[in-house]
């Protein structure tokens, strides 16, 4: 089933379409009634989010 998807994020290309390509992953399961591999994909894709977020932080220097 198609989805439309829409994110903000300054992320380019490439990686910019796997954001969405887990988004439609996520979606696809859920429509599926698959929620333990919804549940399995939303945990690796919210951990890949804290990643992105903890490295784009800048340094707190005292």
């Amino acid at each position: 089933m198609a989805c439309i998807v829409s994110i903000s994020s300054s992320e380019a290309g490439h990686r910019q379409e796997a954001l969405i390509a887990e988004h439609c992953e996520i979606i696809t399961a859920l429509q599926e009634c698959d929620g333990r591999r919804a549940g399995r994909i939303f945990t690796r894709h919210a951990g890949r989010a804290r990643e992105r977020v903890l490295s784009a932080r800048s340094p707190i220097v005292p």
